[in-house]
């Protein structure tokens, strides 16, 4: 699947670019970050859900359908960061961060990297050594400055 941590301390997003279809390994350099205006997703999930997430999270509609969606994002925008998902019953969610958090296959391994002191970079290059759907190059976003920094 994935791993992208983010480091509230740091203020910091970093994302690998391993996708996968069950156990195979489909790419090792795909993008899993979306700019939309002034706002960063970063997803992880089925790829197809991607946009209808973003549509989903940012309808202002009481009445909006319903949609099964299997991905979450961290969405950065205007100097925060939130996490966003669907519910099971089919409702969006937004809710802002003010902790460390991770999400995807190797979220786990990640946190525990961050809570021994590891950088966001570092953190994601643990998560691919122990989860089979993290890997590639690894991507660094500064919230700060809004855009990726070198690792």
């Amino acid at each position: 699947m994935t791993t992208i941590v983010y480091d509230h301390k740091a203020q910091q997003i970093a994302v690998d670019s391993r996708a996968t279809s069950g156990s195979m390994i489909n790419s090792e350099c795909f993008i899993k970050w979306i700019q939309d205006g002034d706002d960063f997703w970063f997803i992880c999930g089925a790829v197809c859900d991607s946009e209808r997430l973003i549509q989903h999270i940012k309808a202002v509609d009481p009445d909006k359908p319903k949609w099964d969606i299997e991905c979450t994002a961290f969405l950065v925008s205007a100097g925060a960061v939130y996490q966003c998902f669907v519910t099971s019953d089919g409702d969006p969610c937004k809710s802002r961060l003010t902790y460390s958090e991770a999400i995807g296959s190797g979220a786990a391994f990640a946190l525990a990297a961050l809570d021994h002191g590891k950088s966001a970079l570092d953190a994601v290059a643990y998560a691919a050594t122990r989860d089979t759907g993290t890997g590639g190059e690894i991507q660094v976003f500064d919230i700060n400055t809004m855009w990726f920094i070198d690792g």
